[in-house]
């Protein structure tokens, strides 16, 4: 995934994650670098360095395994929800409510 520039891309992503912060262990801490980058101190383009890559890996992989640890055989008499975002990517996790605890898969691609 290409880095992320424009300040709207990152509030984006930090939505994103953001909504799955009870799953991310440690979220406020490992999303800091980008949280930095939504500061008034930048406006349009932002620096994306090391420390803001490091971070969103941090976070997918975080993600993934808190959707991975406990793993469950697909009931498919029970619901699912998926949210999804298509704005410049495209971006789509499927939940669903497992014994009190939240099962997701997360996907994401550029859209050309």
């Amino acid at each position: 995934m290409k880095p992320h520039t424009i300040k709207t891309e990152v509030k984006r992503l930090l939505g994103f994650f953001s909504y799955f912060r009870e799953q991310i262990t440690d979220f406020a801490n490992v999303a800091q670098p980008l949280t930095d980058l939504i500061s008034k101190k930048y406006s349009g383009k932002i620096p994306w360095g090391e420390s803001q890559q490091q971070s969103f890996e941090e976070l997918k992989r975080l993600l993934c395994k808190a959707t991975v640890e406990p793993l469950y055989i697909v009931d498919f008499a029970k619901p699912f929800n998926l949210f999804v975002d298509a704005s410049l990517h495209m971006s789509a996790v499927l939940t669903r409510l497992v014994t009190m605890a939240l099962s997701c898969l997360w996907h994401s691609r550029l859209l050309s």
